[in-house]
């Protein structure tokens, strides 16, 4: 039962992979990094622990940083609209209500 646990996880990565989105393919990783990660425990495989919480570790700083750069990314998004919103009302007579 053990060895399905290599099957499932190569079978959905490569799902992920055709599905071509970065970010779901970096969530995905830490699914199927963590069934060979098991896997590699049982068969007692030093090297393959090793490469898989590399793999896991990567996946979860690349998942912060884009998490971060949306973060970034939303507020500037704010900001710039908060700036056309302020300036249609400075256009269309202030904000004081007199037209």
């Amino acid at each position: 039962w053990i060895s399905l646990l290599i099957t499932l996880a190569l079978a959905a990565n490569t799902i992920f992979l055709s599905l071509g989105i970065p970010q779901l393919l970096r969530k995905s990783i830490l699914l199927t990094s963590t069934l060979v990660l098991i896997y590699n425990c049982f068969v007692f495989s030093v090297g393959g622990i090793a490469n898989e919480l590399i793999s896991i570790i990567s996946s979860i700083i690349g998942i912060i940083r884009f998490h971060k750069q949306e973060q970034k990314e939303l507020t500037e998004a704010i900001s710039n609209n908060t700036l056309v919103m302020q300036q249609l009302v400075d256009k269309l007579g202030g904000s004081d209500g007199n037209r």
